[in-house]
């Protein structure tokens, strides 16, 4: 169940020009795309995500995220009615809040709480652990611009007209596809799959809103542990060492 809660986490957490022509290429989309969240100071969005593990079935979670600048993150995650809700309950709910220094993971259902540096974070490797390298920042996006080669792919995704793009990833046996819709270059979701051995994992994660309101409350980014809350070191998202 550590890795289902995990992969939840990290999936939640998870997702700065070229001329074009006809057939872009997939680098200069992200570029693009990340040129125009470099312009946006704040994000509000919501994220739900369907993962299929293997023979445990399928999960649904629905995420809240809030975005302020490149260092400051909020991602409240909640488990949705499906196979797998009543299995695991709400143990798979999570909050997580970013500051600028740490990275902070709350889960309700345990009263347990974990602490990781950023700087951690960054070292990990893993893209959606560190919010300034996340799919919503402009960071993010052009890191992994340098990590994809060859045109785009026109498809629709969550009914919307999309470029799939396809990238490379350090990780055996996974594989990443972002998804920028055509029209605004906003990033609409992302899906994965990922064969562990025996065990092989599906994720789609699709944006259902986005907007970009002029502030946030600062009361967002700070995290003040619960009465009684007991801090533990094996919360981490999945991918953290």
């Amino acid at each position: 169940m550590r890795l289902v809660r995990n992969s939840v986490i990290a999936v939640a957490l998870a997702l700065c020009i070229p001329q074009f022509a006809s057939a872009q290429s997939s680098k200069a989309i992200l570029l693009r795309a990340g040129e125009l969240y470099g312009k946006k100071t704040t994000v509000h969005a919501v994220m739900n995500m369907s993962m299929s593990i293997g023979a445990m079935g399928n999960i649904a979670t629905k995420s809240i995220i809030y975005s302020l600048g490149t260092a400051k993150y909020r991602v409240e995650t909640s488990m949705l009615p499906g196979p797998m809700s009543a299995r695991i309950g709400t143990t798979a709910n999570s909050l997580m809040v970013a500051n600028g220094t740490n990275i902070f993971i709350y889960r309700p259902a345990m009263n347990q709480y974990s602490v990781i540096p950023e700087s951690k974070a960054i070292k990990s490797g893993m893209m959606m652990n560190n919010p300034s390298q996340s799919l919503l920042s402009p960071k993010g996006l052009t890191s992994m611009a340098s990590s994809v080669e060859g045109t785009a792919t026109k498809v629709t995704f969550g009914n919307t007209a999309c470029w799939a793009i396809k990238t490379r990833s350090s990780m055996a046996g996974q594989v990443l596809t972002v998804y920028v819709a055509r029209a605004n270059y906003l990033i609409k979701g992302v899906s994965m799959t990922l064969a562990m051995g025996k065990m092989s994992m599906k994720m789609n994660a699709i944006f259902t809103s986005m907007s970009f309101p002029k502030s946030l409350p600062a009361s967002l980014f700070i995290f003040t542990p619960p009465k009684g809350a007991v801090k533990v070191n094996n919360a981490a998202p999945m991918g953290m060492p």
